[in-house]
């Protein structure tokens, strides 16, 4: 019977808490990576703490004749989640500070008509800084710039050897986004 009381007693406590929290707000956009890479993003929270959650596509291409030159074939693919804090710098003007993990898997592959194929296996895991400013345009649309520094772990697997490389890196990544409230 105590455990039962108490279960109880703590869901009202906790759904009484919750319930106090700030006006829920939602975000989609999309995002354009270095000038060169795309994705779409979905963002939740009270407004001035945000969970992010982004995936990006970098490029799927398949080109060739395969009589000249080699069939070229590559898949790229990475998902983020982390957590935003927005400071009100000016009306409708805000700067974005945060932290989000992110991984990633990439696929480059040459086949040719003979049988010399290759290809090349990268998977990748890492932690990203987010530093960058917010514009609302109005109360639905908003446009963002962020610098996105990292720290990446990665491993590769070529075809024909079995032989991984890990490496340690530091990186960062230009970030425009592009969005609506709802």
């Amino acid at each position: 019977m105590k455990r039962t009381l108490t279960i109880l007693i703590l869901f009202f406590v906790t759904t009484t808490y919750f319930s106090q929290e700030k006006t829920k707000v939602e975000e989609v956009g999309i995002n354009l990576y270095n000038f060169q890479n795309y994705g779409v993003h979905y963002k939740i929270g009270d407004g001035t703490s945000m969970w992010r959650f982004r995936l990006m596509h970098r490029r799927i291409n398949i080109e060739s004749d395969r009589i000249t030159i080699p069939e070229n074939k590559s898949f790229n693919l990475s998902l983020a989640i982390g957590r935003e804090k927005r400071t009100e710098l000016a009306p409708s003007f805000y700067f974005v500070k945060g932290l989000e993990l992110f991984s990633y898997y990439t696929y480059q592959g040459q086949y040719w008509l003979s049988s010399s194929n290759t290809s090349n296996i990268n998977i990748g895991v890492g932690v990203s800084g987010i530093v960058g400013f917010r514009y609302s345009i109005n109360d639905k649309f908003y446009a963002g710039a962020e610098l996105l520094p990292s720290i990446i772990y990665n491993t590769n697997k070529y075809s024909g050897q079995s032989v991984s490389n890990l490496n340690l890196s530091f990186g960062s990544s230009a970030l425009l986004s592009f969005g609506f409230n709802f």
